[in-house]
């Protein structure tokens, strides 16, 4: 998550080495939650078809040396090489699905983060920016989450003078939006 949101070694991110730690730290806590979600089960407890789940005891009694010669060469007992396939199988899927879970999570905290922390390399809010159309914009999507509107807002900030292209970017990208959007923030700042 954090290589995917900032990079320590970019220039814009001289002193962030510890915005860098924090986001590290938060990354592994939503990791840790989201694969909670998805259980860790042992490869033999995995569910396995009701047609071989007969055959589950006899497959787990085998000691390693024998368990490894069924993997080798499956004709020694195709019932057991079965059971022993599908309960591999079940492990992979579950988890590819941890993974999945993971990766969809860690990109929406990124997504998240990007809206709600301001870059440190953006230009500093000009006064002569916050004219009574950029604050009443701010206000609105603020208070309605309107975030269809931050499109309307890029082209305010832009008018009264805005050419910051992190600001008004981040307004113009379409979706992903939410309460607590860092350019919202900033327009509503000195209200």
């Amino acid at each position: 998550m954090v290589g995917d949101l900032i990079d320590p070694d970019d220039e814009r991110f001289h002193s962030s080495r510890g915005m860098f730690l924090v986001m590290q730290g938060v990354a592994e806590s939503c990791r840790h939650a989201v694969v909670d979600t998805i259980p860790y089960v042992p490869w033999g407890q995995e569910e396995l078809p009701s047609n071989l789940e007969p055959f589950r005891a006899a497959l787990l009694a085998l000691p390693p040396g024998q368990l490894r010669r069924l993997w080798r060469t499956p004709e020694l007992d195709p019932t057991l090489h079965a059971v022993y396939h599908a309960l591999l199988e079940a492990e992979g899927r579950r988890s590819e699905r941890r993974n999945t879970a993971w990766e969809t999570e860690e990109l929406a905290q990124c997504q998240l983060a990007r809206e709600i922390i301001q870059p440190p390399f953006v230009t500093l809010f000009a006064p002569s920016w916050r004219t009574s159309t950029v604050l009443a914009l701010a206000r609105e999507i603020d208070q309605t989450g309107a975030f269809d509107r931050l499109p309307t807002l890029a082209d305010a900030l832009e008018q009264a003078g805005c050419a910051d292209p992190e600001i008004l970017g981040h307004c113009r990208v379409p979706g992903g939006h939410a309460r607590g959007c860092w350019v919202v923030g900033l327009g509503r700042a000195k209200e």
